[in-house]
């Protein structure tokens, strides 16, 4: 009897530690340190057909889709932001501080690099396929353009 691994066991071994999304309600912060982050992802074909999830302190908060964002309010301080796929790709992470009473803006745009996964589909769970960036925020003008999300909060 020889022993093998099959390239299902290997694929299910690179997955620990990457899961699907699992949205959670924020709680809301008191005003007095409430900061607002304002995150939008472009519309563009490459991955369009996927979920982005975005979140914070390895929580997910809200997913989006081509053309959409959503406005939320975190405590301040240091928070480490993330984006990635519904699909449980590896989380692309993002450092940023938050002051009270302020509004910090990011972008999600899909990974340059996911037109090469298609090619080694494999390697879909071991890179980012979305990318964040921090940005200056987009004009009332500039955001009408984009779709809304709701972001949920528990109730007090």
């Amino acid at each position: 009897m020889r022993s093998s691994i099959s390239v299902s066991t290997i694929l299910c071994l690179s997955l620990i530690g990457c899961t699907p999304a699992h949205i959670v309600r924020l709680s809301a912060p008191p005003e007095s340190e409430r900061a607002e982050v304002l995150v939008h992802r472009e519309s563009a074909f490459n991955h369009g057909g996927v979920g982005l999830v975005f979140g914070a302190d390895k929580r997910d908060f809200v997913q989006l889709n081509n053309g959409e964002y959503a406005r939320l309010y975190l405590p301040s301080g240091n928070h480490s932001f993330f984006v990635r796929s519904t699909q449980a790709d590896k989380p692309y992470e993002l450092s940023a501080s938050l002051l009270a009473n302020q509004t910090t803006c990011f972008k999600a745009s899909a990974n340059p690099e996911n037109f090469a996964k298609a090619l080694l589909p494999f390697t879909f769970h071991l890179s980012n396929s979305f990318l964040l960036e921090r940005v200056s925020c987009l004009s009332e003008a500039e955001i009408a353009k984009y779709s809304s999300v709701k972001v949920e909060y528990e109730k007090n």
